[in-house]
Order: structure tokens, then sequence, then C-alpha cells
């Protein structure tokens, strides 16, 4: 990515060697030689409208000053150069309708961000990461509910709590209790729904369905999923925190059952918090497990 790319022998560049200007010069870089092709690259994107909706992208791609500050991750500058040129050249570089720009920045979004709304990442994962002890939540299972489907939710909350720091976790409860749910989750969640409803009738114009009968299923199938965050909020997930669909129902009995077993989780993790220091808050995990 330019400039960026020379910073290190390796495709990976870890954040932790990297100093907070030499993160802004990489990011500066790299939508430059994507985007700007031109000196002043800031006033060239904040001036069109496809430049606008580019940083937009970055700006929803999950708090990138939070990300970098993660020190277990490395940033894949030749991955995010390859999709930055493909969009560029797909939007950018000429005149094309609106509904192509919109699939091309679909895509970018999808290879760019994770299913945590995260700009995906390459290299150490978070399993040697400092952690809290153990705390385990049981959930009840109701048999009239799918067996599968209810233990992959649990699951998939539970690997989202488990990528929260404790600072990142108070943080976000001491939010929630104040002011209930993040109103902006209601955007992301629609958003996830018309990406699912879309990607549906896709799917089912390729089994031979008409556009319209396409569509009413779809619709149909769409009325029993619901956005899934990992974790919910109320347990200290993030409002853009969605990770795709899944059963509606499930995801009601799950949330519900919050109600009665975070405070639990809660006294704990306050209780530990109490004897860390800043710096290790930020850089100490959950440890959750999440069971039926």
């Amino acid at each position: 990515m330019g400039k960026a790319g020379k910073m290190s022998s390796k495709t990976d560049v870890p954040y932790n060697v990297m100093t907070t200007a030499k993160i802004k010069s990489f990011i500066h870089n790299g939508v430059k030689s994507t985007f700007g092709k031109v000196e002043d690259t800031a006033h060239q994107l904040l001036s069109s409208r496809t430049g606008k909706r580019a940083l937009g992208l970055n700006s929803f791609s999950g708090h990138l000053q939070e990300l970098f500050r993660k020190t277990k991750h490395v940033l894949n500058p030749g991955k995010v150069r390859s999709v930055m040129e493909k969009t560029y050249q797909k939007v950018v570089a000429g005149p094309v309708s609106r509904v192509a720009q919109s699939e091309a920045f679909s895509r970018m979004g999808k290879v760019l961000l994770n299913e945590d709304g995260h700009v995906v990442v390459t290299g150490k994962k978070l399993k040697h990461a400092p952690r809290v002890i153990e705390i385990e939540v049981n959930f009840k299972y109701n048999a009239k509910y799918d067996s599968e489907e209810f233990v992959r939710q649990l699951k998939d909350q539970e690997k989202g709590m488990n990528e929260l720091t404790i600072d990142e976790y108070l943080k976000n409860r001491d939010r929630y209790i104040a002011e209930g749910r993040a109103i902006e989750g209601n955007t992301i969640q629609k958003m996830a729904r018309q990406e699912a409803l879309k990607d549906k009738v896709a799917e089912l114009r390729k089994q031979g369905l008409s556009r319209a009968d396409a569509t009413k299923e779809a619709s149909e199938w769409l009325k029993t999923k619901a956005a899934l965050h990992n974790p919910d909020q109320i347990a200290g997930g993030r409002a853009d925190n969605i990770g795709g669909l899944g059963d509606k129902r499930v995801n009601s009995s799950i949330g519900s059952q919050w109600k009665y077993r975070i405070d639990v989780v809660d006294e704990q993790i306050r209780e530990i918090a109490k004897d860390m220091s800043s710096e290790q808050l930020k850089n100490t995990y959950l440890n959750v497990k999440l069971t039926k």
C-alpha cells in the first residue's frame, strides 16, 4: 500500500511495533495510493461521494483506533490493498450505476470486515491472551427450539464475550445500564437483514424460482430470523457487532435469560477489576463459558 508496503519486509505489520504516527501514515498512504491519485488526498476524498462512502466504510469497520490498540492482531496490507484496488476500479475509475457501486462496496465490506464489524486481520489470535478465571453461565433450553441452533448461538455469544477485554466489557455494560440498547444498533441490524434477504433471493433464483416467487419465499424466511449481536448488548456486546442471522425464537430465549444471569458475571468481573491497573484492564480478556 504505497509507502506503507516498505515499512516491513513481511506482508503483515504488527500493530505493536508501529507508532501512532506510522499507523496514521499507513492508513493515509494506503488510501492515497488506491483512491487519491492526487496530492491532496484528504480533500479529494471528502469532496467526492464515493470517497465519503469509502471513509464511511472505514468508520463502520469497528473503530479503527480501538482495533489498532490490540497488539495481538496484525494488519494484512496486501489483502487490504487488493480489495481496495478492485473497489477503486469498479467505483471510482469510471462512471457506473448506483447498483454497481452498491454491489462493489458490499463485496469490499465482506472482504474487509469480519463478523464483528472489524477490519479483517490475520496473525496471532487471542488464544494465549491473559484472561480472568473462567465464569460459567448456564442457560435453560426449551425442547421446542432447535437444539443445534441454540448451542450455535450460545457459542457465538461466548466467542464474542471472550474477545472483550475487561475494560471494554465494563464500559459497554455501564453504557447499557445507563442508556439501554444503543439505537445505532437498529440501523446495523436493518442493514444485515437487507443483505441477508438479497443473498437469499439470489440463492432461490439459482434454484430456478422466478424473481417474484424468490422474493416472496425469502421474505417469509426472513420473518423467522433475527440479526444476532455477539454477544447481546445486555452482555457487554457493541451495537455494531452483528454476527449474521439466526433463529428468531432462539435469540429471544437467550436474550430474555440474560436478564437474570448477567448480574452474576458483572459481580465477578467487577470484583476482579478492583485489583487491576488500567493497563491490565485493557489487556486482560474475559473467560466466559456459556452452557445449556
